[in-house]
């Protein structure tokens, strides 16, 4: 008896010991939702989309908003953003009649001007018809200085996965015997001469990581097969992928490749002697920015013990690479003061220009080492929103600067020179009426004392009775930082009509310092959730609105935001948008690109992450017993950044359990939504419909 006692006491410790070792399964009732293209699936996809358009799309209310969103896209004066390269001024057009785009360039001078005249280099429309293919030009890189051939991304249907075709600015046409890799696949490229780039791609077995990225860098020689390019170097299996971190260079600079074991860790090389063995020393968590006068520019994403010297987190940091050994000489550039944080950096010819945020006020200096120091000299721009750079190259002086605000439309200006103040070149067209509008900061505290910031966008008549259709946008991950833009399509679907926006700046995202990132993501994930509902319950509070008005929408990882939030807290609002979003916390390794999310989230396998996860994953406690309020969930079958069996499957759940659910999807787009205008209308008036109809926004 004692025996069997034993056995028995020995089977349950066993059980108990596996038990804490969770396996991801996606096998449940809901299992055939993950088959993007299975015809189980797509008939569930089309009876909910005819649900509902039926409830949120048809009416004379919504081909209104949707005329209004098509208007602005298909407006042909508004400010394309381009890219300077020698004397001509590149970019991707769309109106109308080209609803994929158009690749196009003028001279600089005459767009300075405003006297330009378009020469047309490629016509996605004309390509995807001759190809049967729906492209849209994800990405542009020409070989430096002379500029006369690119390599150009080209996403199918906006699709991360691309096809790469070789391009000659001369003849302005395709290279048809180039550098061309027509198998779709998330690849990656860099120009090393006129005649060999190196590149990551589908090789076939080994070459590909769970995660579906690249592991292998060969060495494409021009008129060789891909097949028999030189293998440069190889990832482990169990890494992420490899990628180039610094495309745009000239020569001389060094090439670097980032061998990343996941979302934020990663070790970074240096191609030397025809190979990428030299490892350049940085903490797996730093992140290389630029390459400025032979110095590699990093920011620290934690502290670093240097040799005697401790780096504080948030650090720039300068790198001398010594030849032959992958020791380096180390200078710190900058080290951010509290609630400071380096947003941005590029280098020009003549200065590392560096972008910061304090209290979230932007600032910009310029930066160069002379005589063994860095030195810095405050740029001035006038902005009260937020601005950015753009076409900044180490192989000239000039480039442009961004600027925009809730509640003004961006503006472009041109910097010739440090020494020069930024001229401005063009601005987009106000697409809504804002005059009367205001935008104030507000504060929230968070269920742990923490000061929880929200912008306010509101009419200036507003009353304070609780009685105001209000929508929350929030993200909170990622180190992302959400800072303010013209609201655009946001301004004339609600903020005209009479509702109330806000612009949350949760934990997770990077608005606030290094500490602000760290707090709000891994183990203390429901920081993020938590401050949203901290300036729900605010808002509420100081009457703005009430729950049965109050609307939350987020996308992607904001998409998890609006999930968690509403999950946990039911009765605070009256209305969700999740878009793009991820719902299933406990398995989301298993769908790409899940593999690589778990330096942001965690480790379903892993016990203690398992225990963190479980607590908040969305699609595990949604409950048949709950009331929760209206929820639209929005995703695409095209989308191969976050799978659609997140949406889908947490759609289906809810509607199966009698909630007032709703799902919809494309069938192109992308993460990024839509690629067309038509669709990225027809998209959103759905999504603003919904929101008006739940909450009570009059037309």
């Amino acid at each position: 008896m004692r025996v069997w006692s034993l056995i028995y006491c020995l089977f349950i410790l066993t059980a108990c010991a596996l038990s804490s070792q969770y396996r991801p399964s996606l096998q449940d009732s809901y299992e055939w939702l993950v088959e993007k293209n299975g015809r189980k699936a797509q008939k569930w996809v089309n009876s909910q989309n005819e649900r509902t358009i039926k409830s949120y799309g048809g009416d004379k209310d919504f081909e209104k908003v949707y005329g209004e969103i098509l208007k602005k896209e298909n407006n042909e004066d508004r400010l394309f953003e381009g890219e300077i390269r020698g004397d001509y001024y590149y970019q991707c057009y769309s109106d109308k009649d080209h609803s994929l785009g158009l690749w196009r360039r003028t001279k600089l001078s005459a767009y300075f001007a405003q006297q330009e005249e378009w020469e047309t280099l490629l016509d996605l429309d004309d390509l995807s018809k001759k190809e049967n293919t729906r492209y849209k030009l994800q990405s542009v890189s020409c070989l430096r200085p002379s500029n006369e051939r690119c390599l150009l991304k080209l996403s199918i249907s906006g699709a991360d996965a691309s096809v790469v075709r070789e391009f000659d600015l001369k003849k302005k046409a395709l290279v048809e015997t180039g550098f061309n890799i027509l198998k779709p696949f998330k690849h990656d490229f860099h120009w090393r001469d006129l005649n060999s780039i190196l590149v990551t791609s589908d090789f076939g077995a080994g070459s590909i990581s769970k995660a579906n990225y690249g592991l292998q860098v060969r060495l494409w020689k021009r008129g060789e097969s891909l097949e028999r390019s030189k293998l440069v170097y190889s990832a482990k299996q169990d890494a992420v992928g490899v990628f180039f971190d610094n495309k745009n260079i000239v020569p001389g600079e060094p090439i670097i490749l980032g061998d990343y074991s996941d979302f934020r860790q990663k070790t970074y090389r240096v191609f030397r002697d025809g190979s990428f063995d030299t490892k350049i020393d940085l903490p797996s968590n730093a992140e290389i920015v630029a390459i400025f006068k032979n110095k590699i520019i990093a920011k620290l994403l934690g502290p670093w013990l240097n040799g005697n010297e401790e780096i504080v987190d948030g650090s720039l940091i300068g790198l001398t690479l010594k030849s032959g050994t992958n020791n380096s000489i180390v200078s710190v550039i900058l080290r951010p003061g509290n609630h400071e944080v380096v947003r941005s950096v590029v280098a020009s010819g003549e200065k590392l220009w560096v972008h910061l945020l304090k209290d979230l006020k932007n600032s910009l200096v310029a930066m160069d080492f002379e005589d063994g120091q860095w030195r810095t000299q405050k740029y001035v721009i006038d902005s009260d929103g937020t601005f950015y750079l753009d076409s900044v190259s180490s192989d000239r002086d000039s480039f442009f600067i961004y600027e925009e605000n809730f509640l003004s439309p961006k503006k472009q200006f041109y910097v010739e020179s440090f020494r020069r103040a930024p001229a401005l070149v063009r601005a987009s067209p106000d697409t809504f009426r804002s005059v009367g509008k205001i935008t104030t900061l507000e504060w929230a505290r968070s269920r742990d004392g923490t000061r929880v910031p929200y912008y306010l966008i509101r009419s200036s008549a507003f009353e304070f009775d609780g009685k105001n259709p209000t929508l929350i946008f929030g993200y909170g991950a990622a180190d992302d930082m959400n800072l303010p833009w013209y609201l655009g399509n946001v301004g004339k679907a609600w903020i005209e009509k009479g509702g109330v926006f806000i612009n949350a700046i949760l934990r997770g995202g990077g608005e606030l310092g290094p500490s602000w990132r760290t707090s709000g993501y891994k183990h203390d994930k429901q920081h993020t959730f938590d401050d949203l509902i901290a300036i729900a319950e605010d808002l509420v509070e100081k009457k703005v609105t009430s729950p049965r008005k109050l609307g939350i929408y987020g996308t992607s990882w904001g998409g998890l935001l609006v999930s968690a939030s509403f999950i946990q807290r039911p009765e605070l609002f009256g209305a969700v948008g999740a878009l793009m979003p991820m719902e299933d916390m406990l398995n989301f390794t298993l769908l790409p690109i899940g593999e690589s999310w778990t330096g942001e989230f965690g480790d379903p396998r892993n016990e203690t992450d398992y225990k963190v996860l479980s607590a908040y994953s969305p699609y595990h406690h949604v409950s048949k017993d709950i009331a929760y309020p209206p929820i639209l969930f929005v995703s695409s079958t095209n989308d191969d950044r976050m799978h659609t069996a997140h949406a889908r499957r947490m759609a289906a759940k809810m509607i199966d359990q009698k909630h007032d659910a709703y799902y919809f999807e494309t069938d192109e787009g992308g993460h990024g939504g839509s690629s067309t205008n038509e669709a990225f209308a027809k998209r959103w008036a759905t999504i603003f419909r919904f929101f008006q109809k739940t909450l009570g926004l009059e037309q």
